[in-house]
């Protein structure tokens, strides 16, 4: 019993710690100067959620790649 009890401070606590810290995270449209660098360009451009993923390719041959899902 005592053992759950310390588990559930601790949980709590986490949690707290957690729930006051300020992601970093700029607004939509702040901060963002450069236009897209991939081709074709899907500026201004609503997509559905159900077709297909889009295909598209970076043109700035210095920018670092990375994907996510």
């Amino acid at each position: 019993m005592r053992n759950s009890r310390v588990i559930l401070l601790v949980a709590l606590i986490v949690l707290m710690i957690g729930g006051c810290c300020k992601p970093d995270v700029r607004p939509v449209g702040e901060g963002t100067d450069r236009t897209s660098m991939i081709f074709p360009d899907y500026q201004d451009v609503t997509i559905p959620l159900n077709i297909a993923p889009l295909n598209f390719h970076y043109t700035d041959p210095g920018l670092r790649k990375a994907v996510t899902t």
